[in-house]
């Protein structure tokens, strides 16, 4: 009967599972959504701040709302106060980042990324009534919006990197990416349409509430490794065995390995923390800033231009989930795991760089659109480029590490600093030159500190005994051997285990262990 389980475990984990969606697939599309979620907000806070700073101009140009009748705010925020929100945020957002990974090195991280997102998304649901009552509250909630923000990114890098497969990271990657980049558009489009239609804050209640929701979901639903999973099919839980990450169950004997002098002073790691710096930047354009470049330097209005940035945002999307489907199949080619890893990243960031400085020649709005479509939806394959490095160096550390580069915000704080101070078209012209002129240096600098290999200081012990207790009774010194003789699926319940053999053990438990009632229906 065991023999028959075996022999059925073995040959569906050879195959895809095509009989429902795999959990694994799940995690990347319930990650995409919380991005849409909490970078939707950021994207839909933008745009109302824009719209509260506007002047009465008969000159303003309409491009699709014409008939407005939505309810206007009681206040009026001047343009400094706009950029102060936005540094306060980008700040606090990067200042929650090590914070967070060091969460989700101590506790579970399905927790942090689930209680993060609902905190996140209470915050969000109080805007509408600070606004109008308190700026220095609407400050301190924006505190608290960057800084669950960023203590959930890190989280919901380390439980992609738990749940991916090695020929799959850079897939399940660009699914988190695509929703971190397709939310502007989906939120540009809502926040449009419920500043003309409906309220100003009528977006914010929105976003507030399917966060909520959805935190509450992820909290019953997932959970932080495939071992952890009670009610994972057996096939899928036998496939992420032989092929995934094998990660360690969340703990502070984990945090005390963290080995924090030879992470800081790696050159993959700088460059990951380069390709979030200078994302960043971009990022902070795309998400906070280009409707405001486009009211400043062509008086266009922020409803209209809401609609408008669909285009480039959904072009990131295709280009960021097209990238890491173009990695995944070079990779699975044969091809260097390092010079794909280099070859997406540079030749994307080269054709971006070239766009931004391009703009610096432009004064017309349609161009500028133009290149601002091309530029950023090409720039967007490099994500998938330098996404999946924490992973690629060292799966057990993939939280710390994406904490600690995407440090690289401070290149949005750097670009909100310069644009609180350009308020013309000549001033967001340098702006767009020097980044630029940085993107073809970073570039440059990628090419030669990527290293998309295993690191010697990441190649420790990743057994997942941790994640699963160890069947009772077991107390005789003999050693389990092979995991899929049938030997030891026979003497399952006896065989007790040595220190040599609890990875051995461990993948018993796995495929079994929780399986015994599947026995049953199998014959």
């Amino acid at each position: 009967m065991r023999e028959r389980l075996m022999s059925r475990a073995r040959v569906e984990t050879d195959i895809p599972c095509v009989r429902r969606v795999p959990h694994r697939y799940m995690v990347a599309l319930m990650a995409a959504f919380s991005a849409l979620i909490t970078v939707g907000t950021g994207a839909a806070f933008a745009l109302v701040i824009t719209r509260l700073s506007e002047k009465k101009n008969e000159d303003r140009v309409n491009l699709v709302f014409t008939d407005c009748t939505g309810l206007n705010a009681k206040v009026h925020l001047e343009g400094d106060m706009v950029f102060l929100l936005h540094i306060t945020y980008f700040i606090s957002f990067s200042l929650g980042l090590v914070p967070g990974s060091i969460l989700g090195t101590l506790f579970s991280t399905t927790e942090v990324a689930g209680w993060s997102v609902i905190l996140f998304s209470v915050a969000t649901w109080i805007l509408p009534f600070a606004i109008p009552a308190s700026i220095p509250f609407v400050f301190v909630l924006c505190i608290i919006l960057g800084a669950t923000e960023g203590a959930k990114q890190p989280a919901i890098m380390a439980l992609i990197a738990a749940w991916s497969t090695k020929a799959e990271k850079t897939c399940l990657y660009g699914i988190y990416t695509t929703g971190v980049y397709t939310a502007p558009a989906l939120s540009s489009l809502m926040t449009a349409t419920t500043l003309c239609f409906a309220s100003w804050d009528g977006i914010l209640f929105i976003y507030g509430c399917v966060g909520i929701v959805w935190g509450s979901l992820w909290l019953h639903g997932f959970h932080d490794t495939p071992a952890l999973h009670p009610n994972l099919a057996l096939e899928e839980a036998w496939f992420l065995r032989q092929h995934g990450e094998q990660v360690q169950k969340s703990s502070v004997q984990m945090l005390r390995r963290v080995p924090w002098k030879a992470m800081l002073t790696s050159r993959g790691v700088w460059a990951v923390f380069l390709g979030s710096f200078s994302r960043n930047i971009i990022f902070a354009i795309l998400v906070v800033h280009q409707a405001q470049y486009f009211n400043d330097a062509f008086n266009i209005r922020a409803e209209d231009f809401g609609i408008l940035s669909i285009i480039p945002n959904v072009g990131l999307g295709v280009a960021t989930m097209t990238g890491g489907l173009v990695s995944d199949k070079l990779i699975d080619m044969g091809n260097d795991r390092t010079n794909v890893r280099r070859t997406v990243f540079c030749s994307a960031y080269a054709v971006e760089g070239v766009c931004l400085a391009a703009l610096f020649f432009v004064s017309d709005w349609r161009v500028a659109f133009g290149i601002i479509c091309c530029g950023i939806a090409i720039g967007g394959m490099a994500v998938s480029a330098y996404a999946p490095l924490p992973s690629d160096m060292a799966p057990q550390y993939t939280s710390v590490i994406s904490g600690l580069t995407m440090t690289g915000t401070l290149g949005a704080v750097l670009i909100t600093g310069l644009a609180a101070v350009v308020q013309t078209l000549w001033a967001w012209q340098i702006v767009f030159l020097v980044a630029g002129i940085f993107h073809l240096a970073s570039a440059v600098l990628f090419f030669f500190m990527v290293d998309a290999r295993l690191q010697p200081w990441a190649k420790g012990k990743t057994s997942s005994t941790a994640n699963q207790p160890r069947k009772a009774g077991n107390t005789n010194n003999s050693a389990v051997g092979q995991s899929d003789s049938e030997e030891n699926i026979d003497n399952y319940e006896t065989a007790p285990l040595t220190e040599s053999s609890e990875a051995s053990h461990n993948d018993l438990e796995f495929g079994l262990k929780r399986d015994y009632k599947t026995i049953d229906r199998v014959t």
